[in-house]
Parts: C-alpha cells; sequence; structure tokens
C-alpha cells in the first residue's frame, strides 16, 4: 500500500482546454502499463 505522502509525490498536473468553458487543471497518476483510463470524482459546476 502507498502512503499518502507518496501518492501526492507519483501526482502530475495538466490543464485541459476544450472540455468546459475555461481550462480545467487536473492532476493524474501514472502507474502500470496497458490502456490508460481516467477516474473522475467530483461534483460538475
Amino acid at each position: 500500500m502507498v502512503d499518502h505522502k507518496t501518492f501526492k509525490e507519483r501526482q502530475q498536473s495538466v490543464t485541459l482546454d476544450g472540455i468546459v468553458d475555461e481550462p480545467v487543471q487536473i492532476n493524474y497518476t501514472d502507474v502500470g502499463s496497458g490502456t490508460p483510463i481516467m477516474l473522475l470524482h467530483g461534483i460538475p459546476t
């Protein structure tokens, strides 16, 4: 199991344009191999 500090250190950040009216910044963790998947969490506003 990965602790919170290690998880945060692995995160990368990217800004996505064209999804909504303004750019959206997301953080992600890239681990493993194979086809990537994206899990979204939050309340759309």
